[in-house]
């Protein structure tokens, strides 16, 4: 984010800067990443991916680098980064985790602006596209939770996480405890993992929420709170 004083040429010489440091900029970011928790045996690496930072081709290359260093999957927020899931710049990424085994972790909710880049409904095509690419979607679908089972009945290996839509209960919009509870129980508990969405949230605090759901039996909930994680993402124990 540029200073809004920032003007004319000044401005178009900042814009240049970053763009001409963008890419370079990304792999290091990753490089990092995997690299700080390479000791740490209780954290998972999920790197950036970015078809606007590289190409497809560099993000394939980036993206084989950083599956040899350590990674375990990619993060997306396709309304941060601004692109649609079935972005054709993403789907030789896809095909690419489907080789490796690598985990595709997105950000999926309604966007202030209306956009449906992470919609529920927007991830359909890729699921289609690659059955046997692991897909977690996190928040349940967020603001557009009600589309959520739908696609979860349609594509059956896609699942998902409750981090955020779970401090959102009782909100405008927002599913009851009730609701919340009913919808992982008809998306199937199984396919529900215990998301943090560190740093906006307190986990103790979210476990205590997960632990409190109506409908669901507490195996369910035992389940959600890390061996659905340990089942579905291959974790070492």
């Amino acid at each position: 984010m540029l200073p809004a004083a920032l003007q004319g040429e000044d401005r178009a010489r900042a814009v240049a800067e970053i763009e001409a440091t963008m890419a370079e900029r990304f792999r290091a970011a990753n490089r990092w990443l995997v690299d700080a928790l390479a000791p740490v045996r209780q954290l998972t690496p999920y790197v950036g991916v970015d078809p606007w930072a590289l190409s497809p081709q560099e993000n394939l290359e980036h993206l084989r680098e950083m599956a040899e260093r350590g990674a375990r999957g990619i993060k997306l927020h396709p309304v941060a980064q601004r692109f649609e899931p079935d972005d054709p710049r993403m789907r030789p990424v896809y095909r690419l985790c489907e080789e490796l085994g690598l985990v595709v972790l997105s950000h999926t909710g309604s966007a202030k602006g209306g956009e449906p880049f992470a919609e529920p409904r927007a991830f359909a095509a890729i699921l289609e596209r690659h059955p046997r690419l692991t897909v977690v979607l996190a928040h349940l679908g967020g603001g557009s939770w009600r589309q959520t089972l739908d696609l979860a009945r349609a594509f059956p290996r896609v699942a998902f996480d409750l981090c955020e839509i779970i401090e959102w209960t009782g909100a405008p919009g927002a599913p009851s405890a009730e609701e919340l509870g009913r919808l992982i129980r008809q998306v199937g508990p199984e396919r529900v993992l215990l998301g943090t969405d560190f740093p906006w949230y307190d986990l103790e605090r979210t476990v205590e929420l997960v632990l409190a759901l109506p409908v669901l039996a507490t195996g369910d909930k035992e389940r959600i709170l890390g061996a659905n994680a340990v089942d579905l993402l291959g974790l070492p124990v």
